[in-house]
């Protein structure tokens, strides 16, 4: 059995509180308006906005994990058909059979009428599921498809072939989109790099390259803290820069090409971490992240539904209060699910 790498575990864990974050900061403050930034406070706005980026890097730090830690697997024939039974199918039947529980939430928080013709395009990946959150679910699986081809490809590459591809990625799938919501004018981008796996494969692969030359890289931690802290400041300034001089809505998506940079320093700081206290509790919520990843959505739409949390004037304390709650909540659920029979295993992974 493979040993534990603690500050895996630790980016996890991070990495889940994120997710949850962004979600109860979206469902707390919409802000579907310019009318509603405007008539938020300096505080508010620095507040929501730096909120928002760091939950912003939750998702693509999950698929840098992804990357670390299966492309450089060793993928022969045997391994490869291993990988598809034990990982890939077991995550399939995992989502179908939390498709049906996500169109009973879209019913029960969105009032969208519940239909079984509706999930069972799901469940056949025709149409997508209405909950926020489940895009997730298609692309990873999408991704886990083609692993084990693309870990050959990789290993038969040297280290300079992954230059100008790489660049030229990064300029059409983070530079180009930011130049568009900076200037507030869409640039049309006709370069198809689909195959390359889009936006969230470089993700990806960058999580394969950060494995391959992590001999190589040797970055001072309060160098990194700085660095990390100043691209989440620039971030949430070009976000609130972006609604002041165009009057429009921005919702910063992860193609905006500070993130690539945030999270790669995050994942080298914490990566070679060493966990002296509550490193057995963070083992825990590591394990139970992607079940947390699932049923978070059940325990933010329940706490809304009923306005549990409307006793809290202020929105700020509010949102924090939701996500602690939530993180909790969620922790908790999937550790009793996990302690459950076969059908733990199945539900939460």
């Amino acid at each position: 059995m493979q040993k534990r790498i603690e500050g895996l575990d630790l980016i996890r864990t991070f990495a889940i509180f994120s997710v949850v974050l962004i979600h109860c900061l979206r469902c707390i403050s919409p802000l579907d308006t310019i009318e509603i930034f405007n008539g938020m406070s300096t505080f508010s706005k620095i507040f929501y906005f730096a909120s928002f980026n760091v939950g912003s890097l939750g998702v693509p730090l999950f698929f840098i994990l992804s990357g670390y830690l299966l492309l450089p697997r060793n993928f022969d024939e045997v391994k490869t058909k291993q990988f598809y039974i034990k990982n890939f199918l077991p995550l399939l039947l995992t989502w179908e059979i939390w498709i049906p529980a996500n169109n009973w939430l879209a019913q029960f928080y969105y009032d969208v009428p519940l239909h079984m013709s509706m999930i069972l395009k799901n469940m056949l990946f025709i149409e997508p599921v209405y909950i926020g959150h489940s895009w997730y679910m298609p692309v990873i699986l999408g991704i886990y498809l083609f692993i084990p081809y693309v870990s050959r490809t990789f290993k038969s590459m040297s280290d300079k072939e992954f230059l100008i591809p790489l660049a030229v990625a990064y300029i059409y799938f983070f530079i180009f989109p930011s130049l568009s919501q900076i200037r507030a004018s869409h640039l049309n981008i006709v370069l198809d790099l689909n195959f390359s796996g889009g936006l969230y494969g470089f993700y990806v692969i960058i999580g394969y390259l950060l494995h391959r030359f992590e001999s190589f890289i040797n970055l001072k931690r309060i160098k990194s803290i700085s660095i990390i802290l100043i691209l989440i400041a620039l971030t949430t300034y070009a976000q609130i820069f972006i609604h002041s001089s165009s009057g429009k809505i921005f919702h910063l998506w992860y193609d905006f090409f500070l993130i690539p940079p945030t999270v790669i320093l995050i994942f080298i700081l914490c990566r070679d971490i060493k966990l002296n206290f509550f490193k057995s509790l963070i083992e825990k919520i590591s394990k139970c992240s992607f079940g947390m990843y699932l049923i978070h959505v059940f325990y933010i739409g329940f706490i809304l539904k009923f306005g549990l949390i409307n006793f809290i004037a202020v929105d700020e304390i509010k949102i924090l209060t939701l996500t602690i709650l939530i993180y909790i909540l969620s922790f908790v659920s999937v550790l009793i699910l996990k302690k459950l029979p076969f059908i733990g295993k199945i539900l939460v992974r």
